[in-house]
């Protein structure tokens, strides 16, 4: 599988959360709220689902460094975990990531992106996503500061980030030049 190929399904990975094969399927129409991050060592996306009486967490992971897999030649894949969180603390973090945006609740017709790179933030009402990307700054931002609480947050929530286990190191600590790869010495 040459490289565009693997960009485009790993895409298609992230693009559509709620179908991550192997995870309860979960409607689109669920997702409250979605962040991302693409770091050049591993891509990270969380996301929160409205599943009436509960509420999930869903991470998903790509390690882009991790190369072939020994057993089956194929490229390397993505990983996924997903636990229930209390519905108080969703719509905290919701809430949050609303006046961390300056962004007004969404409506029916709200469909927006704004071009930006390495950090998303998405939030659906009734399927219909309202998008804003941006880059981090140098000082930080309150949306940073908001999406590394986030983050976070949902970590403590989640099976260990295998992703995380495989490079062994805390994404937090993870160089920042590109092509760097915290598996060599």
């Amino acid at each position: 599988m040459d490289a565009t190929l693997r960009n485009q399904e790993i895409n298609a990975v992230f693009a559509a959360p709620w179908a991550y094969p192997g995870l309860p399927t979960r409607l689109a129409t669920s997702c409250c709220l979605g962040f991302e991050e693409r770091h050049h060592l591993v891509w990270s996306s969380w996301t929160i689902f409205n599943g009436g009486q509960q509420v999930y967490a869903r991470r998903i992971e790509w390690p882009r460094m991790m190369g072939t897999d020994s057993q089956t030649g194929e490229f390397s894949r993505t990983f996924a975990s997903e636990s229930m969180i209390d519905r108080a603390l969703a719509d905290a973090l919701i809430a949050e990531a609303m006046a961390a945006a300056s962004l007004e609740p969404p409506t029916d017709a709200d469909a927006c992106a704004i071009d930006g790179a390495e950090k998303s933030l998405r939030f659906w009402h009734e399927g219909a996503p309202k998008s804003l990307n941006w880059q981090s700054s140098p000082g930080g931002s309150a949306l940073d500061a908001w999406f590394a609480r986030a983050a976070e947050f949902l970590d403590k929530r989640l099976p260990e980030s295998s992703a995380q286990a495989y490079y062994n190191i805390r994404l937090d600590e993870m160089p920042s030049k590109a092509g760097s790869d915290p598996r060599q010495p």
